[in-house]
């Protein structure tokens, strides 16, 4: 399925008021090594707004133009700067989802080549597609299964229809345990759309594919019997 994105990015300065975002960031040990590409890293902070909706963030992150034509990023960290609040946030147990982070993900790519940077003028019209791998860690977690024997009894509720007994004397509960962190890894297939022949519109890049792999064990797995699942 195509995947179009149109953002539009221009520099500002404001109040910082800092978001937590550290749910699909890179730890220290991601990508462990052997994981990244031969070529020249280089490590940037950069102001990035948003209009749809609006919000500025300030992104920190490597980028390398590796020797097999493709790109590599690694997101170090995003703080939220001003108009972020559409972007829904959800933590439950082990599992991130953060609408903020993915869309800045997007962004980063869509401002480095809009801005023309060397690595990023070398991406392919559409009429071919380039690659992106983008590198981040996620939260593992484990859940537990516990059963308790319980009474017979009928219970009683505050208003009808009361219950029936329960047809067992069991109940099983489910327990989340954190597992630790694991490395994930991103491949964009991308490319980029000229500019439209008036000159004015926005350059469009266009995601034709993306797979997502886990590239790393999670830290805490010896500690269970289970395996652990993770947040890739």
């Amino acid at each position: 399925m195509l995947i179009r994105t149109a953002i539009l990015m221009a520099f500002a300065i404001l109040i910082v008021i800092v978001i937590p975002a550290r749910g699909q960031t890179a730890d220290n040990d991601c990508p462990p090594h052997g994981a990244e590409c031969d070529g020249i890293e280089v490590t940037e902070t950069r102001t990035f707004e948003m209009y749809t909706p609006h919000c500025t963030f300030e992104a920190e992150y490597t980028r390398k133009n590796c020797n097999d034509g493709s790109f590599q990023l690694v997101l170090i960290g995003i703080t939220a700067i001003d108009g972020c609040s559409g972007f829904s946030s959800l933590e439950i147990d082990g599992l991130s989802l953060n609408t903020f982070i993915e869309i800045a993900q997007l962004a980063i790519i869509q401002q480095l080549v809009q801005t023309g940077e060397p690595w990023a003028g070398q991406m392919a019209d559409c009429d071919a597609t380039a690659t992106v791998v983008q590198f981040y860690s996620a939260n593992c977690w484990v859940w537990q299964k516990c059963s308790y024997d319980i009474t017979g009894a009928t219970p009683v509720c505050d208003t009808p229809p009361q219950p029936q007994v329960p047809p067992t004397n069991k109940i099983d509960i489910w327990k989340w345990h954190d597992c630790g962190r694991t490395c994930c890894k991103r491949t964009y297939e991308v490319c980029r759309n000229p500019l439209p022949v008036e000159g004015n519109g926005p350059q469009t890049i266009e995601i034709r594919g993306m797979t997502v792999q886990k590239i790393s064990d999670c830290t805490l797995k010896d500690n269970f019997q289970k395996a652990c699942s993770d947040g890739c």
